[in-house]
């Protein structure tokens, strides 16, 4: 902290010679004029370093100290900044350098794409291309949301479709449709169902009929898409089909001993060595008794044999390994258990994303215990079999 606050203020390095330079020290001091790495050349001669600000009253100390001071060095901010204005060629170019790096973050100078496995590469790309997500083009400007929902139509072999920029590249990931080898579904008719309670975020109806809109809070069990189309004259079931997004809420406990034991190895080993002729085991040990605590056994067989003729013959050895058993603080930390409780999230959704989580930890009776609550937008989305 120290050195970073006197580039800042600056360090001028003197030469201070004199009879006594330090009776000069001495006087700075009692000046409240602050100095440092003081070092003694010779009985009459040492040099310092000081904030430039200070300089003339320094001076003025020096000719009552009968001593003279002579500058050896300049450093900090503003000497550095004095150097580089007199360079005016290097500073434009500095200042075009960062205002470059910053630019090429917003320009797209990539595009990859994962988990397409049926649908080509370039046919994905060419759909982003539509869109105008392309190489060269500018990123903020880029509607995502508008974009995935129109190569969704564009593309009937997707299911979801993410994209996420990493500085100048776009990483695209999607989920291809499960097709069933059956024209026909299993089942006369289908309503999509909200599985748990959500606000809907994004609404995209393939088949059937919408009973929902954006902006909607639905519970969980309520019917999205109906697979029921009213034509005023006659009813006709189908299986409805979309992608509904929603924002959901969790919570949820973890609980973690506060206490965990571990094994600490003594150094102790005891080797027992066993020759082994069929199914008979001779010790070749006197003394075959193990470490009356706990240890670690490990076994090593070697067989005698000849090429492709294996003798049944084995030496087998036995290493025994003495360990105690210590209680220690578990050092499970709240960032750890917030990151363990995602994953369960991420293993309930079927496709989205966490939003936020957040969460507290405390301990009491010998355990941790973390609160947590996530906000996420998931799929909420699933199919609910209907008789027609």
């Amino acid at each position: 902290m120290i050195a970073p606050l006197r580039y800042l203020l600056g360090c001028r390095r003197l030469r201070v010679t004199g009879a006594a330079p330090e009776g000069f020290l001495n006087a700075l001091s009692r000046a409240d004029r602050r100095f440092w790495e003081p070092q003694m050349l010779d009985g009459m001669t040492c040099t310092l370093c000081v904030t430039p600000r200070h300089y003339e009253q320094i001076e003025r100390l020096a000719e009552r100290s009968y001593c003279e001071v002579e500058t050896v060095g300049l450093s900090g901010l503003a000497h550095d900044a004095r150097r580089l204005l007199r360079r005016p060629a290097l500073l434009i170019g500095l200042l075009l350098a960062v205002a470059l790096s910053f630019l090429m973050q917003t320009v797209v100078w990539g595009i990859t794409v994962e988990g397409n496995e049926r649908v080509p590469e370039a046919e994905i790309l060419t759909a982003l291309e539509e869109q105008g997500v392309r190489v060269g083009a500018f990123a903020p400007s880029i509607e995502y949301s508008k974009m995935r929902n129109r190569v969704l139509e564009t593309l009937p072999a997707l299911s979801w479709i993410a994209v996420n920029r990493s500085g100048g590249v776009l990483h695209v990931q999607v989920n291809e449709r499960d097709f069933s080898e059956r024209n026909e579904p299993p089942y006369p008719a289908a309503h999509l169902v909200a599985v748990r309670d959500a606000r809907i975020t994004e609404l995209v109806v393939l088949e059937g009929v919408k009973e929902c809109a954006v902006g909607d809070t639905v519970a969980a069990g309520q019917v999205l898409v109906s697979g029921y189309e009213d034509y005023g004259v006659c009813v006709r079931g189908v299986c409805a089909e979309g992608e509904i997004f929603g924002e959901t809420w969790y919570t949820g406990t973890l609980v973690a001993p506060a206490q965990i034991t571990e094994k600490h190895y003594t150094g102790r080993e005891k080797t027992q060595r066993t020759l082994v002729v069929g199914r008979k085991r001779i010790n070749l040990c006197g003394n075959s008794g193990i470490f009356p605590t706990g240890c670690d056994k490990m076994i090593s067989v070697k067989q005698l044999s000849l090429p492709e003729y294996p003798f049944p013959v084995w030496l087998e050895t036995v290493t025994y390994r003495e360990y105690t058993l210590v209680q220690r603080e578990n050092p499970l930390t709240r960032e750890q258990m917030l990151e363990a409780f995602q994953r369960v999230l991420r293993g309930r959704m079927l496709a989205g994303e966490i939003r936020s989580c957040t969460g507290t930890l405390t301990q009491r009776d010998g355990l941790l215990i973390l609160e947590a609550e996530a906000t996420c937008e998931e799929m909420i989305a699933r199919t609910l079999p209907v008789e027609k």
